[in-house]
């Protein structure tokens, strides 16, 4: 769960977003003559048709859920049941994942009247991570100083999405995106009794999911500048390890522990593109 810290970083980035979505809006200027409404020239497919290519950069946020299940082994068929019955160590952990993103992205853009529809695929590295830590207590069947740990890593994301926009002026578009998401994620969890036995597993993995959100972008010629939000879902990915016994005693089979990672956030970012060929006429205003 959010604790109320992050619902507060949280809303502060989606007044930031919106923010600066009004704030693009009002940088379009006014047209001469009353600042009528006006639509772009059809010379050439429109000024919003053709290649575009650009750089971003952001923050993204959110939260990782951890579900560590557990199975019993043979020689303790009532490991589980007494380790959740009297908390030796928490089944449930999270992680509050926060950081930078930055990369680039390319698309095509078909412009017909005030509608704008394309399709972008970018690419962005990631400084986003964290790590939750617990240590427990003694209980009545465990010794005090078992430490639970739940680490998670986003690499890379890149995504693939269609674009449907509409132009509320010749040089403003408003647009909602969605598609599929891919991402390079690092997984990791430990469980370490103070008598030395362990259960550890680490795991990196590239997972597939999808995307999807909204944004707005103005246009200067063959420049535009956009800022955009967008959800990811990368989904589930589950591990199994073994405790691994240190006493030597010969326990085996001993019980399994076996986490469950969800990766999912949210970005908000802004770019800047730049529209290859094409035309940069001006607008002709309506009448």
């Amino acid at each position: 769960m959010l604790t109320s810290g992050r619902v507060g970083y949280t809303s502060s980035l989606a007044w930031r977003s919106a923010v600066a979505i009004v704030f693009l809006a009002a940088a379009v200027p006014a047209e001469a003559g009353g600042g009528s409404w006006t639509v772009p020239a059809e010379v050439g497919g429109g000024s919003w048709t053709g290649f575009y290519a650009g750089l971003n950069a952001g923050g993204a946020w959110g939260t990782s859920d951890v579900d560590i299940g557990c199975s019993d082994g043979g020689l303790f068929p009532t490991f589980c049941e007494d380790a959740r019955s009297t908390g030796a160590f928490p089944f449930n952990m999270s992680n509050d994942l926060d950081g930078f993103i930055g990369g680039a992205q390319a698309g095509y853009n078909f412009q017909h009247g005030k509608m704008v529809v394309g399709l972008v695929a970018d690419f962005a590295w990631t400084s986003i991570d964290d790590t939750d830590s617990k240590t427990t207590g003694p209980t009545q069947f465990f010794t005090e100083g078992n430490v639970s740990r739940v680490s998670q890593k986003l690499d890379w994301l890149a995504t693939v999405r269609g674009r449907l926009g509409y132009l509320v002026h010749n040089s403003f578009l408003l647009y909602a995106t969605g598609g599929l998401a891919f991402g390079e994620v690092d997984h990791s969890y430990e469980l370490v009794f103070s008598g030395g036995d362990y259960a550890r597993v680490s795991k990196s993995d590239t997972m597939t999911g999808w995307t999807v959100g909204g944004g707005g972008e103005r246009s200067f010629g063959h420049w535009s500048l956009q800022a955009e939000y967008l959800y990811y879902d990368l989904g589930e990915e589950s591990f199994s390890t073994q405790f691994v016994d240190t006493q030597s005693c010969g326990c085996d089979p001993l019980p399994f522990r076996n986490p469950k990672f969800e990766t999912q956030g949210h970005i908000f970012r802004v770019g800047m593109n730049f529209k290859f060929g094409g035309h940069a006429d001006r607008p002709v205003p309506l009448k």
